[in-house]
């Protein structure tokens, strides 16, 4: 909801609802890892407090975790095996391996 201000004469609109932008719905787009509760192609109302651990070793993963309008980019990358989204892909995917091993 916005609410209109003066401000120098002139009308300044205020958006109040900022913080609800920020945490609007992302897609994982990586590979599913239990250890950690994501789950590729699901859709978060936000980033699971789960994964910070995990990002602070391997920042790659929260790169996994798109606006949902940006998955056909996204997802071309990945199967298409290049890009961004690729290396953010292989990055965590290696991560994984090391989480499979303990």
């Amino acid at each position: 909801m916005a609410t209109r201000k003066k401000a120098a004469g002139k009308a300044v609109e205020v958006v109040e609802e900022v913080i609800k932008v920020e945490k609007a719905p992302v897609m994982y787009v990586g590979p599913t890892i239990h250890q950690i509760g994501v789950i590729n192609n699901i859709i978060y109302t936000e980033i699971p407090e789960t994964v910070a651990k995990a990002i602070e070793r391997i920042p790659a993963i929260k790169a996994l975790f798109i606006p949902v309008d940006e998955f056909p980019e996204a997802e071309k990358s990945i199967r298409e095996e290049s890009g961004y989204y690729w290396s953010a892909y292989k990055a965590t995917v290696k991560y994984l391996e090391t989480l499979k091993r303990r």
